[in-house]
């Protein structure tokens, strides 16, 4: 049986619910699910600079952290760490820029145009939202708010309704304690971006919320709903300010947020974040960072996925006209190198 904190390195060959097959993936376990005999790994470096562009890409539409998985038991083995912190940031701080750069690459959003989440499912979300909060802005319950939470009345709802439609239910109707309580103590800690004052309140103002929804009709067991929320709503602002909770987006924008960043300043996020990485190097006692680490974007972005290639193996052999598809992996595993393109 593993515990959290175990480090541990997932058996070759192990295949991914996307079909992908793993080599040289390692990692720490973060939580252990033994009714489901598996557990959440955190990624090392390594094995973030593994990561295919498939894998990201799934990672991205699906609102998923890329740096964890859930493994079974099966799959993994006990093993040593690989690496430090200093490597961990680097490799963190790569795969962000390497995930802005896929986001704003639309030619790699082709291959996923059957997603569950479509543009029709974007509009519905709207749609419900909009529907929910229609004059909530004039009722009792909104004018009893206090003015820092009129102020993020607009920006906690949206966040509460959007999760869970993305991750529970899209109906509202549907909404139960169990559902309430797995948005606001878990995706809302994980994903959401906002000072603690937010957090501290956002229990209060979906109470208001869900009493606006009750004269409406537009949810049948408010009153259940509302209790779940006052048994947990000091709950949310301990879990959301715990960094263990965050995804690795998160972690990187609290920073920043922390500092005074613009968060509406791309630029001066990724700014911020090197900036972050050079200091860990320095004050740990390296004249320099390792830039080609540190900023390494993806060498092959420019290759098509079935582009035919030229590689050449450690042990010589060179293998030609291959499918870029076919020998990713091993490229980014050093096992080969492209010699021709």
């Amino acid at each position: 049986m593993f515990n959290e904190g175990d480090y541990v390195k997932v058996k070759r060959n192990t295949k991914l619910d996307s079909g992908e097959i793993t080599n040289n993936w390692a990692g720490k376990i973060i939580k252990i699910h033994k009714e489901d005999n598996c557990c959440t790994v955190h990624l090392d470096a390594i094995t973030l600079d593994l990561l295919t562009d498939e894998y990201l890409m799934e990672s991205i539409f699906e609102e998923l952290d890329p740096s964890e998985y859930v493994f079974n038991f099966e799959d993994l083995t006990l093993s040593k760490r690989r690496g430090n912190e200093i490597d961990m940031i680097s490799a963190l701080h790569g795969l962000t820029i390497r995930m802005s750069e896929m986001v704003d690459d639309d030619d790699l959003f082709d291959e996923f145009d059957d997603d569950e989440f479509d543009e029709n499912d974007a509009k519905e979300l709207e749609e419900l939202i909009e529907k929910l909060i229609n004059g909530y802005d004039k009722s009792i319950f909104y004018k009893s708010l206090t003015e820092f939470q009129k102020e993020e009345a607009e920006f906690t709802i949206r966040t509460f309704i959007d999760l869970m439609f993305k991750f529970e239910t899209d109906e509202p109707t549907e909404w139960t304690p169990e559902s309430v309580s797995a948005i606001c103590l878990e995706l809302v800690p994980h994903k959401i971006t906002a000072i603690i004052e937010n957090f501290e309140n956002y229990g209060d103002i979906l109470i208001s919320f869900f009493k606006f929804l009750k004269t409406k009709n537009h949810i049948n067991n408010a009153d259940e709903l509302i209790h779940t929320l006052q048994e947990i709503k000091h709950q949310i602002p301990i879990e959301a300010s715990n960094p263990h909770n965050w995804s690795m987006a998160k972690t990187f924008m609290m920073a920043a947020m922390e500092s005074g960043v613009d968060m509406e300043d791309h630029a001066a996020i990724n700014k911020f974040i090197s900036d972050q990485v050079k200091l860990v190097y320095q004050e740990d006692g390296f004249d320099s960072m390792p830039n080609a680490k540190v900023v390494q974007l993806n060498p092959f972005k420019d290759i098509g996925r079935n582009q035919k290639i030229t590689v050449k193996y450690i042990d010589g052999k060179i293998v030609e006209d291959v499918k870029f598809k076919k020998v990713e992996t091993d490229l980014k595993e050093g096992i080969c190198e492209l010699i021709k393109k």
